[in-house]
């Protein structure tokens, strides 16, 4: 299989061309992916870090509030009524970010009249931890309610209040910045305390039953839940809802375990890097086209002066010595120096050709004096020894036959010389003949007369 030059330089410009800008183009997208990745994850890390640090604020807030209301005995002075302690209790959570205030004594006994003994908050407060609770069923109204408690300073008991179950949900929500994006937060136990589906939160489930709820949202969260209870910090990358993620979580800082967990789309972290791809595709596609065209121009640039050489070189090759070449526009120096030269071989040829025929003209009209009129060059030279030692062969040939020709008609005349004296004895033996035959004859009349004499004297006697 063989393909034409032009051919070759197209398809090797447009295929250089084309891998270079596929492999710029590919470094530079995993590049930019890469970095894209970094950043995405730098960017999620930083949000998860500014989310924690808003979480952890609050609670350490209201850590502070509810302390310094165990610190004020007159909100739990016995001392005073119960309805006075309960409406001092009121006026100061309107101060708070608790929706309200309530004092337990030692053995979980409420001012409501309720017994929280078994609820962790109490247990925690009781041993002087200020602690916050995952969303509980409130006894006092059935409400769902996150609760905060304190020990009372001077006393035995605690001070607790209510937050609103949504209340730190909300506190993360409103600073969601990317589309799709959204936040969770588990408790040590792996329920979900916070998050953008308050039916979710009001289930008080863990992930683990939410994965067997609707494994295809939760599943994959579920998978990174042991680690977020384990108090780890990392990321990975899942399917919520039929859509990738990517997920970062760290544990929060305060006494209540809880971990926080980031999601983003990975389309949206990676919309950039996307972006970048399509623009390197048209890069690549215009490249190509551009190579291509580039290629055409080149390649006739560069082939059509190589053809017109070589249609000269064939019709040489078939006998044309006095066709001349094509107008050609080529501006390449080299290509200048190609046509002046298979010009100047072209005259050379001619001139080869013209000398031979001159020299076996010669001969043919019988001329073997002839002789070469140029010099040859070169290799060429040959042609020239080769055309004096015809002449020359041709001369002595032509010295011998004249000699044999001369020797010939010397023969032939020595020839005709000796007929003719062969003629002439021949003639004279002719008469001679004859003149026997006569004397024969004469004799033989003798003889007969002879005879008859003898036979006569024979009938006498």
């Amino acid at each position: 299989m063989s393909f034409s030059l032009k051919t070759l330089v197209r398809v090797t410009a447009v295929l250089l061309a084309t891998v270079f800008t596929v492999i710029t183009a590919v470094v530079n997208f995993l590049a930019i992916r890469q970095s894209t990745d970094e950043f995405g994850n730098n960017t999620m890390q930083s949000q998860l870090g500014d989310f924690a640090y808003i979480i952890e604020d609050t609670v350490n807030s209201m850590h502070r509030q509810i302390e310094i209301a165990a610190s004020v005995e007159s909100l739990h002075d016995e001392s005073v009524p119960l309805e006075e302690r309960k409406a001092r209790l009121a006026a100061a959570a309107e101060n708070s970010d608790l929706l309200d205030f309530s004092i337990s004594d030692a053995q979980g006994k409420t001012y409501s009249d309720t017994d929280i003994h078994e609820r962790d908050y109490f247990q925690n407060a009781l041993n002087g931890t200020t602690y916050i609770s995952s969303p509980v069923i409130r006894k006092t109204n059935n409400s769902l309610v996150v609760m905060a408690g304190a020990k009372l300073k001077n006393a035995d008991g605690i001070i607790y209040g209510g937050i609103a179950s949504e209340f730190f949900s909300s506190l993360i929500m409103k600073r969601v910045g990317y589309e799709g994006e959204f936040f969770f937060m588990l408790d040590k136990k792996g329920v979900i305390i916070a998050g953008p589906d308050e039916e979710v939160i009001r289930s008080l489930s863990t992930t683990e039953d939410l994965a067997k709820e609707n494994p295809k949202y939760f599943t994959d969260i579920n998978k990174i839940a042991p680690e977020m209870v384990s108090g780890s910090t990392g990321s990975a990358a899942g399917f919520i809802d039929g859509e990738k993620y990517h997920l970062v979580y760290k544990p929060l800082n305060i006494v209540e375990g809880w971990s926080l967990c980031v999601a983003i789309p990975e389309n949206v972290i990676m919309s950039s890097s996307d972006a970048t791809l399509r623009t390197n595709i048209i890069i690549v596609a215009a490249a190509v086209i551009t190579s291509f065209i580039a290629a055409i121009f080149f390649a006739n640039f560069i082939g059509n002066p190589v053809v017109i050489i070589s249609r000269r070189i064939r019709q040489l090759a078939c006998g044309e010595l006095h066709a001349k070449f094509e107008n050609h526009n080529s501006v390449a120096r080299e290509y200048k120096e190609l046509f002046t030269n298979s010009e100047d071989m072209l005259k050379l040829h001619t001139s080869y050709i013209g000398d031979i025929d001159h020299v076996l003209s010669a001969l043919a009209d019988k001329d073997f004096t002839v002789s070469s009129k140029i010099y040859y060059l070169g290799d060429f030279s040959k042609i020239r020894e080769s055309l004096v030692t015809i002449t020359e062969q041709f001369h002595e040939i032509f010295k011998t036959v004249t000699e044999v020709t001369q020797s010939v008609n010397s023969g032939a005349e020595q020839v005709a010389g000796t007929s003719d004296t062969l003629a002439q004895g021949t003639a004279s033996q002719i008469r001679n003949i004859e003149k026997l035959k006569d004397d024969v004859a004469n004799v033989s009349a003798g003889v007969s007369e002879t005879s008859e004499a003898s036979e006569a004297a024979s009938e006498i006697a």
